[in-house]
């Protein structure tokens, strides 16, 4: 890292990109992005963005970007902007997402996984095995895939919180079968348009499940029931 800019490969293609704490987007220029070949999504045209002189500018749209940094690969959305200083700028989204710790005496940037939610002892990240559209208020069953071992094992699935508070994408907490490496979860778009999850992103973390820790829940009237039973059985 040279000053506030960084060397960091997208999509395979090296660039010096803008590392901008005070951004509250990460932005890439229409130029960039066409260069890149990146399909633009135009969900971000309601979003007005206050410049750095003063001005306001509004987004053309936004594209997802597979961005490299020491050799740990993120996907992550950008706001496409008709004219930008820098082709590249990695603002505070990224930067919180990412938890990335900015050393400048050391003039490094380190950064954790993308999405990532706070580990659990024996949890792992799981992420998406491709690109889904998720359609406005719709339920999609996706293939995640992370810690890679043999057979099968029951997990507990949790959401990340990231897709949860900033995409308004809700993965439930569930029991699912985790099968050589891989398992299906059903993601929740809670939004009116479509969304895309890319493939790489975080969708949450899988543990072993524990059978000690279930506890079976009855109706009231069965658990009434039982009670009856038991109480006839010992007169």
């Amino acid at each position: 890292m040279t000053g506030n800019q960084l060397d960091v490969i997208i999509d395979k293609k090296p660039i010096r990109a803008l590392v901008d704490s005070g951004a509250s987007f990460s932005v890439i220029s229409d130029k960039y992005r066409r260069f890149l070949k990146k399909v633009l999504f135009a969900d971000a045209k309601s979003v007005m963005l206050k410049v750095a002189d003063g001005n306001f500018v509004r987004p053309i749209g936004k594209c997802v970007l597979r961005v490299r940094i020491n050799n740990r690969e993120l996907p992550f959305e950008f706001i496409v902007l008709s004219h930008c200083s820098h082709d590249v700028i990695l603002g505070w989204d990224f930067l919180e997402a990412s938890q990335a710790v900015i050393d400048c005496g050391q003039n490094e940037l380190v950064l954790e996984d993308i999405c990532r939610d706070s580990t659990a002892p024996d949890a792992w990240n799981l992420y998406a095995t491709r690109d889904y559209t998720l359609k406005p208020h719709s339920l999609t069953r996706i293939t995640v895939s992370g810690y890679q071992i043999r057979g099968d094992i029951n997990v507990v699935l949790d959401g990340s919180k990231h897709l949860l508070f900033e995409k308004n994408i809700a993965t439930p907490s569930m029991v699912s079968t985790y099968r050589n490496g891989k398992s299906d979860v059903w993601v929740t778009n809670l939004q009116f348009r479509n969304q895309i999850i890319p493939r790489g992103m975080c969708i949450g973390q899988a543990e072993p499940l524990k059978m000690k820790g279930i506890y079976v829940l009855f109706p009231t009237h069965q658990v009434a029931w039982m009670t009856s039973k038991k109480l006839r059985s010992h007169r």
